[in-house]
């Protein structure tokens, strides 16, 4: 959030990511409700699987918001990633 281009990279960077891990939770969500659990470990289990992507997301777009921008917020060369 140090400035407006690392903020819209930040947020487009993280969109895509978010859309490929929603349908991965999708898949996963449709391939575990035709396997036996008990509720509870249904329960945990997804709010686990979330969680974990949720914290992939933010790590992996700080990563990259680390390789593209500097410091101060100014854009690497493009020789520098």
């Amino acid at each position: 959030m140090r400035n407006q281009q690392t903020w819209d990279e930040g947020n487009r960077y993280s969109n895509k990511l978010l859309i490929r891990l929603g349908v991965a939770l999708v898949v996963a969500g449709i391939i575990f409700y035709f396997i036996p659990l008990p509720p509870l470990a249904g329960v945990i289990s997804g709010v686990l699987a979330v969680s974990a992507a949720a914290l992939t997301v933010i790590s992996l777009t700080e990563k990259h918001l680390n390789a593209m921008f500097d410091e101060e917020g100014n854009r690497k060369q493009r020789d520098q990633f």
